[in-house]
C-alpha cells in the first residue's frame, strides 16, 4: 500500500463521494468547457486539499456531512483556479506531464475557465449555508492573493530574509492548508477549541509543504512537474538561497546577491545560485527546519483521541517532509 492510499484509508467512501461531486460540479452545457475540464482533469493532483477537508471533519467530531463535500470543492476549484491563472502568469506549458490550458488551447480561454472553477467555487461555498465557511473561504482567497503579490514584490526589491520567507509562504500555501481544517472542522459544527488546534497543526504543515515544494527547485527531476531553477528564474528567492546568502563569507552571498539584483538570469548564472545555496548548506538547513516544524504540529494533536483520521493526519505530515514531487 503506497502512502497516500495509507493516508485515505479512514475516508475512502468519502473521497470516491468526493470524486463523483466535483467532476459533476463542472459540467456544463457549454462543450468548449467540458473539453477543456476533461483535458485539466486527466491529470489530477493528489486530491490532498479534499482530503485534509475531510480528514479534519472526522477527526473534529467523528462525521461527514454534504457541507464537508462542498467545503472540500470550493477549495479545490479554488485551488485549481490559481493554477490555471499562475500558468498563464507565468507562461508554464506543461503541469504534471501535461500540456496547460494555456498551451493547448489559449491563455484567454485559461484565464476565463480559471473564472468558471471560481464561480463555481462560490455557488458550492454559499451551499454549505454556513457564513462561518464562505467567509473562511473568502479570507482565503485575498490572503492567497495578497502572498503572490508580496512575493513579486520580494523579488523586485532584493530584499530577504528569513521572516519575510514565512510570512509569504504563509500567505501562499499555509493559509490553503489552515482553510481546509477550519471548513472541515466548521461543516460539522466542531468546537472552537478543536478548530484552533487542528488549524495549528495545518499552519505547520503548510509551511512543510511549501519548504518541500522550495527544495525541489534545487534538484533535477522529471517527477517535479517543473525545470530546475525555475523559482529562481522569475526571481523567487526561498528558504535554501536565503540561508546561503545571509550565512556565508568573504563576499561569495554579495556576488550572488548582484545576480539577483540584476535578474542576470542565465543558464549559468542560475545554475551558479543553486550551487551556492547546496555547497553553503541551504538544502539541510530548511530540511532542519521541516522537522522542527514537524514536533510542533504533532504536539497539536496530543489532545485528541487516537483514531484512524488522527494517525492518517501524522502519515500526511511524514509524507509531506519526505515527498519526492
Amino acid at each position: 500500500m503506497d502512502i497516500l492510499t495509507e493516508i485515505k484509508v479512514p475516508i475512502q467512501e468519502e473521497i470516491k463521494n468526493f470524486d463523483e461531486s466535483f467532476r459533476e460540479a463542472l459540467l456544463s452545457d457549454n462543450e468548449l468547457i467540458n473539453k477543456a475540464v476533461d483535458h485539466f482533469l486527466q491529470k489530477k493532483g493528489k486530491n490532498l486539499r479534499p482530503i485534509l477537508v475531510l480528514l479534519a471533519a472526522k477527526c473534529a467530531t467523528g462525521s461527514v456531512n454534504q457541507k464537508s463535500f462542498d467545503s472540500a470543492i470550493a477549495l479545490e476549484l479554488f485551488h485549481n483556479a490559481t493554477l490555471l491563472h499562475d500558468d498563464v502568469l507565468d507562461e508554464t506549458n506543461m503541469r504534471r506531464g501535461l500540456e496547460t490550458i494555456n498551451s493547448k488551447f489559449n491563455s484567454k480561454l485559461a484565464v476565463l475557465l480559471g473564472d468558471y472553477f471560481l464561480s463555481i467555487a462560490l455557488q458550492k461555498a454559499v451551499t454549505t449555508d454556513n457564513i462561518y465557511i464562505v467567509k473562511s473561504l473568502s479570507e482565503f482567497a485575498a490572503t492567497s492573493v495578497d502572498g503572490e503579490i508580496q512575493q513579486m514584490f520580494t523579488a523586485q526589491s532584493a530584499n530577504f530574509s528569513e521572516e519575510n520567507y514565512y510570512k509569504i509562504i504563509y500567505k501562499k500555501t499555509a493559509s490553503l492548508f489552515e482553510t481546509c481544517f477550519r471548513v472541515g472542522a466548521l461543516s460539522v459544527d466542531s468546537s472552537e477549541e478543536r478548530i484552533e488546534k487542528l488549524e495549528k497543526f495545518a499552519y505547520y504543515l503548510g509551511l512543510i509543504f511549501q519548504i518541500r515544494d522550495d527544495i525541489f527547485d534545487y534538484f533535477k527531476s522529471d517527477e517535479v512537474g517543473k525545470p530546475t531553477g525555475n523559482d529562481i528564474r522569475e526571481g523567487k528567492v526561498t528558504l535554501p538561497l536565503i540561508y546561503a546568502l545571509n550565512t556565508s563569507v568573504n563576499g561569495v552571498g554579495e556576488k550572488m546577491l548582484n545576480i539577483i539584483r540584476e535578474k542576470d538570469f542565465t543558464p549559468e548564472n542560475i545554475q551558479l545560485l543553486i550551487n551556492f545555496a547546496v555547497e553553503n548548506q541551504g538544502i539541510e538547513y530548511a530540511e532542519k527546519k521541516m522537522e522542527e516544524f514537524k514536533v510542533k504540529a504533532l504536539e497539536c494533536l496530543e489532545e485528541f483521541t487516537d483514531t484512524a483520521e488522527k494517525e492518517s493526519l501524522k502519515t500526511v505530515l511524514n509524507y509531506t517532509i519526505q515527498r519526492n514531487k
